[in-house]
């Protein structure tokens, strides 16, 4: 029986930009779809970048495996957008979990306060 066969550092990286294409990409497209011009004008304003519609058609599309997002442009494209998926999926589970529990107890503290405030004497 044969051992499998390691992949190569470039393999390996390789198999890592598809894996992580395979996740980032159809969150960038759905974030853009139908405002391609407009995403792309408020990034070359806010980072004073040329980003284009053919930038981001690249970006979105799995036939384009060496097209990879600027980590430098996520928290920008997640403002445009009004969209944070992107931002949340990159984060370590570790990050995601800490988020989610902010979140949690943030709602928790929200209805609190809508609580006393119905009962506080007006």
């Amino acid at each position: 029986m044969k051992s499998p066969k390691m992949p190569t550092d470039s393999g390996l990286k390789q198999q890592l930009d598809a894996g992580a294409g395979a996740v980032l990409r159809p969150i960038i497209s759905k974030a853009v779809h139908g405002n391609r011009e407009k995403v792309a004008a408020q990034l070359t304003i806010k980072s004073g970048r040329d980003i284009t519609v053919a930038m981001l058609n690249d970006w979105c599309a799995p036939t384009k495996p060496r097209a990879r997002f600027p980590a430098d442009l996520v928290a920008l494209f997640c403002e445009v957008t009004g969209d944070d998926r992107l931002q949340r999926a990159i984060l370590s589970p570790r990050h995601r979990v800490l988020l989610e529990l902010g979140e949690f107890v943030l709602r928790l503290l929200e209805e609190r306060i809508l609580e006393i405030q119905k009962k506080a004497p007006r």
